[in-house]
């Protein structure tokens, strides 16, 4: 997901997308994240999550995915 948010191919669908695959990952981590993906579908009329349409966040959530996948070094 860092990948295509820093490739600016980071898309606007959940289905099939690299976010829904790392979401998958937390959620099967704990029950206590079932249920987590719901936060992540897109509600265009909403406007939310706007992860979707923003490229900052899109870069500070890849910034704290990578923080998280790389903590075995600190």
């Amino acid at each position: 997901m860092v990948k295509d948010i820093d490739a600016g191919t980071f898309g606007s669908a959940f289905r099939g997308s690299s976010l829904e695959t790392v979401v998958g990952s937390v959620a099967e981590q704990r029950q206590i994240f079932k249920g987590a993906e719901h936060a992540f579908l897109w509600k265009p009329k909403l406007r939310i999550p706007d992860i979707y349409e923003n490229a900052a966040n899109q870069r500070a959530f890849a910034r704290l995915l990578h923080a998280c996948d790389c903590c075995d070094n600190a």
